[in-house]
């Protein structure tokens, strides 16, 4: 397992119940294994958005050399609520933000309910597929060209509607109808 792992695993063994490791886990391994933003300067952060799409995101759980699956199992077997959200974000916004198709499956195939996100002020259809929407959007908008990324965005979507029966959506550039999934490219119009 990724010593980074490990060492968030050691620091959330004692938090208390109430606290949602499994979102603290999830931080930590997209910002610190994945992105490594606590290993670069805020001008490497920055210049880190033109890069590819990280290869781990493409890969299925077990089959990722951080021991993201173990620290997973392990987090889970202390607090099983994968529903718990810490007043900012839960465990699936994560996922979804982090456009990982692989990690969303898993949530949703442990319990997960695509239906729960923190209340915000708009009357949102779902939270996770307008984050979607929201993502493609400035995907075409910046000219992105990144192959893995669009099809991760769109296995995201496919696992939201198939995993989480999420049938109807419409977005600026998704829209699901009963259940099929199209991403229609925008464009700026100045």
């Amino acid at each position: 397992m990724n010593y980074k792992l490990a060492k968030t695993i050691e620091d959330i063994k004692p938090i208390q119940i109430n606290k949602n490791q499994l979102v603290c886990l999830l931080e930590n391994y997209y910002q610190k294994v994945i992105y490594l933003i606590d290993e670069k300067t805020d001008d490497e952060i920055y210049e880190d958005e033109n890069k590819p799409f990280p290869e781990e995101l493409t890969l299925p759980l077990e089959k990722r050399k951080s021991g993201i699956l173990e620290a997973l199992s392990i987090v889970l077997s202390i607090n099983p609520n994968v529903n718990e959200y810490d007043g900012f974000s839960n465990a699936l916004m994560i996922a979804v933000g982090n456009t990982d198709s692989f990690m969303t499956e898993y949530l949703l195939g442990h319990g997960f309910d695509p239906g729960l996100w923190p209340a915000t002020e708009d009357d949102e259809q779902n939270y996770y597929l307008e984050d979607i929407d929201i993502h493609y959007m400035y995907y075409c908008l910046e000219n992105n060209n990144d192959k893995k990324y669009e099809e991760s965005l769109f296995k995201t979507a496919l696992v939201l509607v198939k995993k989480g029966n999420l049938l109807n959506f419409q977005g600026h550039c998704l829209t699901i109808n009963d259940g099929k999934i199209i991403f229609t490219p925008c464009k700026a119009m100045f």
